[in-house]
């Protein structure tokens, strides 16, 4: 029996169907879960077959906490896409949106933390 195979066994026996349990995971797409199970999948097959276990043994899909982002990490990412989209060219409005990327930041990591 194939990694596959078992996948698909696991997936029935918890939900009773796959339809039932991509309803469940809306992080996964119905789409690809269909074509991994069928073993059509075009794409890297082995990372798609990682996320769907990972859906079943009850973790998030790809995430680790050692693997997160950094607070500030994130804080500069969501101020540099900020700022390059920005119609103010005022270096001073920067300094005034600082606050929130950082609580924007911090939300983002909370969230990260609880996949």
């Amino acid at each position: 029996m194939t990694e596959i195979d078992k996948t698909r066994v696991a997936i029935k026996q918890r939900y009773g169907s796959v339809h039932a349990f991509c309803r469940a995971n809306k992080g996964l797409n119905r789409t690809t879960v269909y074509q991994v199970l069928n073993n059509t999948y075009s794409g890297n097959i082995g990372r798609q077959l990682g996320r769907i276990m990972a859906v079943l043994e009850g973790r998030a899909a790809g995430f680790s906490s050692k693997h997160l982002p950094s607070v500030t990490q994130l804080e500069e990412t969501l101020r540099r896409v900020a700022c390059e989209r920005c119609p103010v060219d005022d270096a001073g409005v920067c300094r005034r949106c600082a606050p929130v990327y950082l609580l924007q930041a911090q939300a983002v990591r909370e969230l990260l933390e609880q996949r």
